[in-house]
């Protein structure tokens, strides 16, 4: 959040990554992690809550395949939880469109964004 923060990015909302492991003989999910904790940080710092997504070993299986996880497996747990996130973010975008997230400003030329964001970055480079 940091860094959008920094780049003056609208923050949608939180998603809760690793929320569970979801069985892959049942489909049972698991809370292995706890649960909760992207809900009370959306809390914390006031923005929406957008879902959670729990571990699926389906989603490697998938990727592997080259193929898209919601249309190979679209009743898993965690098609289901992408799905509603999904749906969450349109209204989130819709909403911001509707209330201009600019404040009134006009959008910002792309080049100062660039250069902003790269000031932002410093001398940060990916892992080879």
């Amino acid at each position: 959040m940091t860094f959008a923060e920094k780049l003056e990015l609208p923050i949608l909302g939180i998603i809760e990554n690793m929320s569970g492991y979801v069985c892959s003989h049942c489909g049972q999910v698991t809370d292995i992690f706890g649960k909760g904790g992207g809900q009370m940080a959306s809390d914390a710092v006031g923005v929406p809550f957008l879902g959670s997504v729990p571990i699926d070993p389906g989603i490697v299986v998938a990727g592997d395949q080259g193929r898209p996880f919601l249309a190979q497996f679209p009743e898993r747990p965690a098609a289901i939880a992408f799905k509603e996130i999904i749906g969450k973010i349109d209204e989130q975008i819709e909403k911001n469109t509707s209330e201009s997230i600019y404040d009134g400003k006009e959008p910002e030329d792309p080049r100062i964004a660039q250069s902003k964001k790269k000031e932002a970055l410093g001398d940060f480079r990916p892992l080879q």
